[in-house]
């Protein structure tokens, strides 16, 4: 019996004059099954103003139309019409400055005379058509990877301390080291991950800022190229080896993140605790959540709170769809000691926090000091009250997920 279905076709828009190798994209393009080519252009001004009227799926624009450049009209495009998903033919060669090209003027880039291989890639790029995992790909994993976000809803509390001592507890646990534990440090600067873990910027050969532009080659042997390695087992990828923009990842870390969860059985996460579009997408990607606090700290306590009401409650700033169910938050209270300033029973009754996990990290003066010199407590101070209680928040993870 006949499929009655039709499958959707994607429609393009090609503004590259023939002398810029137009007719032997359009040729390609014409082959391809799913493609329509709704119109063609060689005039900027024209491609522009028809463009923003159709509303194609996909721009393919050259760098040398005449009239308006192809640079010009994409940033137009990309102001008046950010629906339209836009690939730049450059004129020559690979812009230097790629990277700022794909932020702010098109989705995607290629040169001139592009492979069929290549155009095809980046019309899935510019039009967010790269295929996810396929469903039983994505069973596996989730049944098989555990992915711990790591946070606060303030600075200061030790987060990045408990992440980076969380996952190296998983390194050392593991069966199969090289594949056991991977810590992606989000942070859009180089610094206190690779501190704690006593990894200098020299021995960190890549990250994940370097891996932008790349997710269509992405596997395991690229990702690891980008990671250093602690003396524990545990892989570190940094987010970035420069300051840069809090958003810069955001579009890449969905499949770094897909990536390590092939490679690593357990993916720990630090995140800063800025709500930022990287925090959005990739919280909703986790088996659990760590919030971080202390009893010492008011302003910690109810913003650690309000950040978790924003993750599972009503007013979620999170999708519907990805709202966080409370039995995936675990409440870390770091620091604790006798001489709290604040009653943990009254924390725990606290209606937001309802329904969470709560673990208790001891204060310990030496975890600080053991940090500036690269030296985690479950590496070197096994059995102190600090270590076994992060064996503790390793084994709450485990036990739920």
């Amino acid at each position: 019996m006949a499929d009655n279905k039709t499958k959707k076709q994607l429609k393009i828009v090609v503004a590259v004059p023939r002398k810029a190798h137009g007719e032997e994209i359009f040729n390609l393009l014409q082959d391809q099954e799913g493609i329509a080519i709704a119109a063609v252009f060689e005039d900027g001004m024209d491609a522009a103003r028809e463009i923003i009227q159709m509303q194609p799926d996909i721009a393919i624009v050259s760098e040398s139309l005449t009239g308006w450049d192809g640079k010009k009209v994409c940033q137009i495009l990309k102001a008046k019409s950010p629906g339209v998903g836009k690939v730049l033919v450059s004129s020559d060669g690979l812009p230097k400055d790629i990277d700022d090209v794909r932020l702010n003027v098109a989705e995607a880039v290629v040169e001139r005379n592009p492979s069929p291989e290549t155009l095809l890639n980046a019309i899935k790029k510019a039009g967010n058509l790269i295929p996810k995992l396929d469903l039983e790909d994505e069973r596996v994993l989730a049944e098989e990877r555990i992915s711990v976000a790591v946070t606060a809803g303030k600075g200061g509390v030790g987060k990045s301390t408990i992440a980076c001592n969380l996952a190296a507890a998983f390194a050392l646990d593991a069966d199969d080291e090289e594949n056991s534990a991977a810590l992606f440090d989000l942070y859009p600067q180089f610094g206190t991950a690779a501190r704690l873990l006593g990894i200098k910027d020299f021995q960190i050969p890549g990250s994940a800022e370097d891996l932008k532009g790349r997710e269509d080659d992405l596997d395991k042997t690229l990702l690891k190229a980008h990671m250093a390695k602690h003396s524990s087992g545990l892989h570190l990828l940094t987010g970035s080896k420069k300051t840069s923009d809090p958003d810069s990842l955001c579009d890449s870390a969905d499949r770094i993140m897909t990536e390590l969860k092939r490679c690593f059985k357990y993916v720990v996460l630090d995140v800063p605790n800025e709500i930022t579009k990287t925090f959005t997408n990739i919280l909703p990607r986790c088996n659990k959540v760590v919030l971080v606090a202390n009893l010492n700290d008011i302003n910690a306590v109810l913003t650690m709170s309000a950040m978790c009401e924003s993750l599972t409650g009503e007013s979620s700033f999170l999708a519907s769809r990805n709202k966080l169910d409370k039995s995936q938050i675990i409440i870390v209270l770091n620091r604790n000691t006798r001489r709290n300033s604040i009653d943990r029973r009254k924390v725990m009754e606290r209606s937001e926090l309802k329904g969470c996990t709560f673990i208790d990290i001891p204060e310990d003066p030496k975890v600080g000091s053991d940090g500036n010199f690269g030296m985690l407590a479950v590496c070197h101070r096994r059995g102190s009250r600090f270590s076994k209680a992060i064996h503790e928040l390793k084994r709450a993870i485990t036990e739920t997920s």
